[in-house]
């Protein structure tokens, strides 16, 4: 497994510019899971995510008292302090490199997929903020030598 060298750096540019995480007082946007779960559908039914190569279909599972959320190729975990947009659309990112390159860090390709969701369903505004934390942590995004031509695709199409 690929050594994920940008984790802590993506974490704290998103605790910067989203005032999310574990000890958040960030007010949740899903109170509901059938909420969370629309909102999912609403991604994964997205131009971006299908021309992506994402999964049609990805299934939120609520874990109420899980330390952390994670995210694979049909199913995602939200913790109760995760049922934010900005945390929603992390792990969607992981679903969708995951399954096209088999990397489930915090790479290049997740970066730029993630940022591609923060514009589409956050707005260009929470885009811009987590940039600027983001380019002043050094993280890096883009396209590597190993990333899938649908992703590269699906990225060329949304701008």
């Amino acid at each position: 497994m690929p050594r994920d060298s940008q984790k802590s750096k993506v974490y704290k540019a998103e605790r910067l510019a989203f005032a999310t995480g574990k000890y958040s007082s960030y007010p949740v946007d899903f109170p509901t899971d059938r909420e969370m779960q629309a909102f999912v559908n609403q991604v994964t039914r997205s131009k971006f995510w299908k021309s992506a190569g994402g999964t049609v279909s990805v299934i939120v599972k609520p874990v109420p008292n899980n330390r952390y959320a994670r995210g694979w190729d049909r199913i995602i975990e939200i913790p109760d302090w995760g049922r934010t947009k900005s945390v929603v659309l992390h792990e969607l990112s992981h679903a969708l490199v995951g399954r096209e390159l088999m990397d489930y860090t915090h790479g290049q390709e997740f970066v730029l997929v993630y940022r591609r969701l923060i514009e589409e369903h956050m707005g260009t505004g929470w885009r811009q903020m987590f940039d600027r934390e983001a380019e002043a942590l050094k993280v890096k995004w883009g396209i590597g030598a190993m990333s899938s031509g649908k992703i590269a695709a699906g990225i060329g199409e949304a701008t």
